[in-house]
């Protein structure tokens, strides 16, 4: 086994402490900077995600969430017209890495149900070049 196999099954050390940014430093610079500009989207990019859950259950039993379904679940939490507006918008891009559609679709019906990017049908490098088009799309 390579150092990075297990490096899934349990949260490592600076996981928890990305875990904490995540949930309470992004909702905060998320609101408050798509507050200021409703035109200017907020991007959360997360290039060290994972899967979305470890795979070993912590003392509870449960498998922690990684940082996608973190994300995920902040926002969800915003109000459901905002969500419901941002929606609808084309700032939502949905990646899949390591899952599919349909698990995501269990996790959230409403993100799975935009179209999106998968690391199962682009490599890597094309939808990194895809996220860079939407997010600065070329002036003509």
């Amino acid at each position: 086994m390579t150092r990075h196999e297990g490096f899934f099954q349990q949260r490592q050390p600076a996981a928890v402490l990305k875990h904490a940014l995540l949930r309470e430093y992004t909702k905060v610079f998320a609101s408050t900077v798509g507050s200021q500009d409703r035109a200017r989207p907020v991007w959360v990019i997360d290039g060290y995600a994972g899967a979305g859950a470890y795979e070993e259950p912590d003392p509870e039993g449960t498998h922690p969430d990684g940082s996608p379904l973190i994300v995920l679940k902040m926002a969800e939490g915003f109000q459901s017209k905002e969500l419901s507006a941002l929606l609808a918008t084309d700032r939502v891009i949905p990646v899949v890495h390591g899952i599919s559609y349909e698990d995501l679709r269990d996790e959230s019906p409403l993100l799975a149900s935009r179209s999106g990017l998968s690391t199962g049908e682009d490599t890597l490098e094309q939808v990194a070049v895809k996220i860079a088009n939407a997010v600065r799309p070329e002036q003509g």
